[in-house]
């Protein structure tokens, strides 16, 4: 007696697709928690070093926000790695089919980090709103003050939108850490800002030689990808330019962030003027400058993708 083949060749395929996606989730989740964890622990430990000074609670703030990073990207990798070998197990050399199979992976893990960032952002502003405000105009208790419960629901809100998972370049991360805890020490709270926005060029030109250096090394000078059912032939320099174009863009984006949000500039200190005049000229002076905000960002995202 035969057994009858498979009517549909792809049915192990499809039968083996859900399985990367709910890895990539559980990886998402317990990366978070251990996020979350880590956040917990370097909060307090950030404000027991403030007694001695800004200088040394941002180095314990920056190198806690290090070994999260290197921890989050790490889990990343490490589970990857084991899911592309137990793959393998199934497709053997079909390497066009084990990426397609693990696709998933990716997909998963970035839901959970939606989930997690769009419920943590919900969670924070009912909490913030709801008690957190309450207790500023009905007791009179400052925000943000341990006295008032709501504040551990705005934290905890805070942790989950803010620690969903996201990797980075581990070794550029690794050298700019270095730059920013001991090389340019911070003394002042003004001191803060600019050293922030040091680390953001430093690791973006950082990036850019890093870039260079595995499109040189690690790719073939020309290799053949698909574009849209066309074969077309690629050089490796033109995958370097499309990376680094918009690194470069993304540089430009925080710039003009940071512009339009702190307080050491022109448009938060006009919005926060507006406020003399009453909550309607704030509220018509806020949503317009929220408009002019994103027409830099939008024309250096259009013109990265011209590129």
């Amino acid at each position: 007696m035969t057994v009858p083949e498979c009517a549909n060749p792809l049915l192990p395929q499809l039968l083996l697709a859900p399985y990367p996606f709910l890895l990539g989730a559980y990886t998402s989740v317990v990366s978070g928690f251990l996020g979350m964890k880590i956040a917990t622990f370097a909060n307090a430990r950030t404000t027991l070093e403030a007694r001695k000074g800004v200088g040394k609670a941002f180095i314990v703030a920056f190198r806690s926000g290090a070994v999260m990073g290197f921890l989050l990207a790490a889990n990343g990798l490490l589970v990857l790695y084991i899911a592309i070998n137990l793959f393998k197990l199934y497709y053997g050399s079909d390497w066009e089919g084990i990426f397609e199979a693990i696709t998933g992976y990716g997909l998963g893990g970035s839901s959970m980090a939606l989930f997690g960032r769009v419920g943590g952002g919900i969670y924070t502003k009912a909490a913030d709103v709801g008690a957190d405000l309450v207790g500023k105009v009905e007791r009179n208790i400052p925000e943000d003050d341990p006295r008032n419960p709501a504040v551990i629901a705005d934290n905890v809100g805070d942790n989950v939108g803010d620690i969903a998972v996201s990797s980075v370049g581990i070794l550029v991360c690794l050298l700019t850490t270095l730059f920013a805890t001991d090389f340019f020490e911070v003394k002042a709270v003004e001191q803060i800002e600019p050293a922030l926005k040091k680390q953001l060029i430093i690791s973006t030109v950082l990036m850019t030689f890093g870039i260079a250096i595995v499109s040189w090394i690690s790719l073939p000078s020309t290799f053949t990808i698909f574009n849209f059912g066309v074969q077309k032939e690629v050089k490796n320099w033109e995958l370097f330019l499309c990376v680094a174009v918009g690194l470069w863009a993304g540089l430009i984006i925080g710039f003009v962030t940071e512009y339009y949000t702190s307080n050491a500039y022109s448009p938060v200190q006009d919005v926060a003027d507006s406020c003399r005049t009453g909550a309607a000229t704030n509220v018509i002076f806020g949503l317009a400058l929220g408009y002019k905000s994103v027409i830099i960002p939008i024309l250096a995202i259009a013109v990265s993708i011209f590129c």
